[in-house]
């Protein structure tokens, strides 16, 4: 039978003991990691907004900057605070786009990337799970009157920044934590069916083109209406994006906290699958010219 349990013994004079899912990422892992890009003309750290306790939310450019891009691509991570395996894939993501190879000047000559690391900065800090938060969480907050700053100040932002522009947005998660499709890597689809084959395409792409440990296949994609990907999923940050895409790409990610497709997520090989992604996207855009 396999094992389903561990212990620990909690030391004497321990005041306090916290257990994670996966590898933490907070404030000062991506103070550290933008350390390393200090003067660095294709990176751009700047505000969003303040939350309700007062933290500074980053805002990322990243790519073509300094001049207009041909294409514009937005990624937001952490609408729900606990899935932090997605940042180190940011971290590749960025890495990718700013090394000096064919995938990064291309990327850097054609497209501007925003990221946002840390929709919910508060419950990044303190630790908080996120998901499912009553009477909801920031990724079911993009109808009507947004409760969250982070959120109101993005649907804010957004179409002014995109010009029209914008032709692939992705939102990244973690899944559950065991079980069939939660073991892999794998991209959601949005309530608009037409995003479907563009999707399909970029995945058919990214399977065949992968060089880092993590395994994805496209034939784990979740389309729209499938499983739990129904209802109250209109409400999600995908699902608000997708009128700014044009003919492009909204959709979400699910990249597991510690098994994928049989090989062990780490921060490194999160930070490989970024890179994937990135090479990925620069042969999708010259597919689309």
């Amino acid at each position: 039978m396999k094992e389903t349990t561990f212990r620990y013994a909690f030391p004497a004079d321990a005041k306090e003991v916290r257990f994670s899912v996966g590898m933490p990422y907070i404030q000062a892992d991506l103070d550290r990691f933008l350390d390393r890009w200090k003067g660095e003309e294709h990176l751009r750290r700047e505000i969003l907004c303040k939350t309700k306790k007062g933290r500074e939310v980053e805002m990322l450019r990243v790519g073509c900057t300094a001049s207009e891009p041909r294409i514009r691509a937005a990624f937001t991570a952490r609408h729900h605070a606990c899935e932090m395996m997605t940042n180190y894939a940011v971290e590749g993501m960025i890495e990718s786009i700013l090394a000096d190879d064919n995938v990064g000047r291309r990327l850097r000559d054609e497209v501007e990337f925003l990221i946002l690391p840390f929709m919910d900065k508060d419950g990044v800090e303190e630790g908080d799970q996120g998901k499912s938060r009553k009477p909801h969480d920031h990724d079911r907050d993009y109808v009507g009157e947004s409760r969250y700053e982070t959120v109101a100040a993005l649907k804010a932002f957004a179409p002014a920044w995109s010009k029209g522009k914008l032709r692939f947005y992705l939102d990244m998660h973690c899944p559950h934590l065991l079980g069939g499709r939660n073991l892999e890597i794998f991209f959601v689809g949005a309530p608009d069916e037409r995003i479907w084959p563009r999707l399909e395409s970029l995945a058919r792409i990214l399977e065949e083109d992968r060089k880092g440990p993590l395994t994805f296949r496209a034939s784990n994609n979740l389309r729209f209406g499938e499983e739990w990907n129904r209802g109250d999923e209109d409400k999600t940050a995908r699902a608000w994006f997708t009128p700014l895409v044009a003919d492009g790409i909204s959709a979400s990610i699910e990249i597991p906290y510690a098994s994928a497709g049989g090989g062990i997520v780490t921060q490194e090989s999160a930070r490989a699958f970024g890179r994937d992604l990135a090479a990925a996207l620069c042969v999708y855009f010259a597919a689309r010219d």
